[in-house]
């Protein structure tokens, strides 16, 4: 009796556990998509669980997420989280786009399904979730959006595992594969759209066992047609390893080391004490992970403990610094040892390896440093054939500059740098050095010099014109500065065309950012601007008129950088009209409107763009948060003041706190007694005033038309010779 008994026994729990196996699976979900440069990549695996039978169409289920990788790629901003891979990480502590991800990270997660209807409690969640972002000290103003968008993804997460009875009223078809299971099958085709799918799922629970879809869409995306393809599967998957605690925390620690996090701050600025606890909590534990060490580093310099900073970048291998910043920064150390030099230069990536040789080494290289000529040796013999492209240029630039007086020597080095391959002189900057030869040249011969500048065009062009290049903007300016060398040497006839030549291919003319050139500016082989000098070699040849329509298309495009040369033209080749009347009749109706808004400033008061017209009125993008804004607001606040004095005055001015609290803007303007007008953000007005960074100016004509100003220039003295045209 007593083993019937021990094998029913023995029956029933094998039962219950086969029973258990069966309520449980382990599912890998993708879900992708791309929409012209942007592309998003997320897969995860859960665990699914049905807990109990509430009744015939309601089940109560249980989710956890065990692996997690989300990569998003764009113009501005490339971020990439891998729970399972943590080598893969970029960027995860520069947005709070990843806390969601880590707060739902094999955190179980109850929720009810009625008819493949998914319903998570909320209120329940969110009081769980509030905790632990305090655990992590988490910024308070950061909660409530992380919070929001962690519920809609935990909800997106379960509702992705079942198939809704909604679903069955697009136009596909169900069909029944047997008992248990059934399919539903779409497949629309039209001239826009193009969509495939198949999904199947549980007929009594509506758990999705496996899915495809896929969406090829073409789309109007800012008057371009852009192709974007949407991809979602769901498949089985495998039982998730057993994660060590250091696993699981190593995401913690990263949160910590944000820009989201207190833990190492104290209002909104790094505290040395918690600083010290982070680090000590956390090196015995990641000290050997990339991630740890550039957050630690990053910390330290925001802290402004630069001696500390390089004491550490010191202490740390170069591999463990591999993809960041802090790799270059060591490269350059005063005291860099030659086995790590020799270790980090393969650690660089090919633009870590372009700046560091062509802006760091080249600099010492000229001023004759043995140790940077002896390392430029070693680039060239003692590592892969990308080193040796990086500093062959330079190694032949540098012999014929020792033999600088000697024009055969220089002629020698030149043609050896015009036959080196198309790969040297991207990323060599070949280029550079051939225009380095050719001044050289033209100090002694300037026929010989103007042959081989032509040589230089040559073999330039092709690579200016490129536009899969990545050194393009570069070899621009070097094909512009070639035709400056020329028109400097010509007749004014030829000296025109050339000098046109030189506007086109130069960055301005295509509005292209000019940082990728300032090194060549400074080195001598490329100017910030050859637009003024062609206009004016118009104007010299008769064609004032279009010189002058010139002027005003170079304003449009850029307003604050090119108003004082269309001023001092047109008074220079105009006096029917003053420049005023010109500026207000002629240039005004062309600039676009400033675009409208309603806000309300700190006394909870509505202020529109309205109220400002008839002044030219600066408006201030800015936060808190931003460095450079607090860095510059004594400067504007005194300003402010300045402009209150003066009862006449044609200007005004304003500023929008934007990604701020009123609560955080109030205290810290009485923190620091200022007095400007802040109007809070409406999280739109920046977006509709297209605020390329922070902090931004922009100035509103009286008519309450828009003129920007760009980073980093003189808009004081701008809207001053504004305020005194009419």
């Amino acid at each position: 009796m007593r083993n019937i008994t021990l094998t029913c026994l023995l029956v029933l729990t094998a039962t219950l556990s086969l029973a258990q196996k069966q309520k449980e699976q382990h599912l890998k979900v993708s879900n992708k998509y791309s929409i012209g440069q942007q592309v998003s990549d997320e897969e995860y695996t859960v665990t699914l669980k049905q807990i109990r039978k509430i009744s015939d169409s309601t089940f109560l289920m249980q989710i956890q997420v065990n692996d997690i990788y989300y990569s998003t790629v764009d113009n501005r901003f490339n971020m990439t989280l891998s729970t399972a891979h943590p080598s893969k990480n970029r960027n995860i502590q520069n947005t709070t786009a990843t806390i969601p991800y880590v707060l739902l990270y094999e955190r179980p997660i109850q929720f009810e399904v009625t008819n493949g209807k998914v319903k998570i409690d909320s209120l329940k969640l969110r009081s769980e979730l509030l905790r632990q972002l305090t655990d992590w000290q988490i910024t308070p103003e950061y909660q409530s959006n992380i919070l929001a968008n962690t519920i809609s993804k935990s909800q997106t997460m379960a509702q992705h595992l079942f198939f809704s009875k909604e679903k069955s009223k697009l136009s596909g078809q169900i069909q029944k594969k047997d008992k248990n299971q059934a399919s539903f099958i779409r497949d629309e085709n039209n001239t826009e759209e193009k969509t495939q799918e198949k999904t199947i799922f549980d007929i009594h629970t509506f758990q999705i066992t496996e899915a495809s879809l896929t969406t090829k869409v073409d789309q109007d995306v800012n008057n371009k047609g852009v192709k974007s393809e949407f991809y979602f599967a769901v498949q089985p998957s495998s039982l998730p390893p057993v994660k060590s605690d250091a696993e699981k925390n190593y995401l913690i620690m990263i949160i910590e080391g944000s820009g989201w996090s207190q833990a190492v701050m104290t209002n909104n600025e790094i505290d040395s004490i918690k600083l010290k606890k982070y680090i000590s909590k956390y090196d015995p534990l990641y000290s050997e992970r990339p991630d740890f060490n550039s957050i630690k580093l990053g910390l330290i310099q925001r802290q402004g403990n630069y001696e500390t900073y390089k004491q550490e970048l010191r202490k740390i291998r170069p591999l463990l610094l591999k993809s960041t910043y802090h790799l270059s920064n060591k490269m350059v150390s005063e005291d860099l040892n030659d086995a790590d030099f020799k270790e980090i230069v393969p650690l660089l990536d090919n633009e870590q390896l372009y700046s560091w040789a062509q802006n760091d080494l080249y600099q010492h290289v000229l001023a004759g440093k043995s140790e940077a000529i002896d390392k430029l040796s070693k680039l060239s013999v003692s590592f892969s054939e990308r080193e040796k492209t990086a500093a062959t240029p330079m190694i032949l630039w540098h012999k014929a500059y020792l033999n600088k007086n000697n024009t055969d020597s220089l002629l020698y080095y030149g043609h050896a740098l015009l036959a080196l391959e198309p790969s040297y002189w991207n990323d060599g900057n070949a280029s550079r050095y051939a225009l380095f030869i050719c001044k050289l040249l033209g100090e002694k011969d300037k026929s010989t010099a103007t042959a081989f500048l032509d040589q230089i065009i040559s073999k330039l062009t092709p690579l200016a014109e490129d536009e899969q290049n990545n050194h393009r903007i570069v070899k621009k300016a070097h094909l512009a500065y070639c035709y400056y060398l020329h028109a400097t040497a010509a007749d004014p006839n030829k000296a025109t065309a050339y000098m046109e030549r030189a506007v086109f291919y130069s960055h301005e003319n295509k509005n292209e950012d000019r940082r990728a050139n300032s090194y060549e500016r400074s080195f001598g082989v490329a100017k910030e601007n050859y637009n003024e000098k062609y206009l004016d070699l118009l104007a010299e040849n008769g064609q004032k008129d279009l010189a002058l329509q010139n002027y005003v298309k170079e304003f449009l495009i850029n307003h604050s950088g090119n108003f004082s040369g269309l001023r001092a033209f047109y008074e220079k080749q105009f006096d029917s009209v003053s420049f005023g009347q010109y500026f207000k009749d002629k240039i005004i109706p062309q600039l676009a409107d400033a675009p409208a808004f309603e806000l309300t400033d700190l006394e909870e008061k509505n202020v529109n763009i309205d109220q400002f017209k008839g002044k030219w009125t600066v408006i201030d993008f800015w936060g808190t948060w931003c460095g450079p804004c607090v860095a510059e607001m004594p400067r504007l606040n005194a300003y402010h003041e300045k402009l209150k004095e003066d009862d006449k005055s044609k200007i005004d001015f304003i500023t929008i706190a934007c990604n701020d609290t009123k609560e955080k803007v109030e205290a810290f303007l009485a923190k620091n007694k200022f007095t400007i007008p802040v109007l809070m953000s409406d999280e739109k007005v920046q977006y509709s005033y297209k605020v390329p960074g922070y902090p931004s100016k922009f100035i509103v004509t009286p008519e309450g038309k828009l003129i920007s100003t760009m980073f980093g220039s003189d808009w004081q003295g701008f809207v001053k010779q504004l305020a005194t045209l009419y």
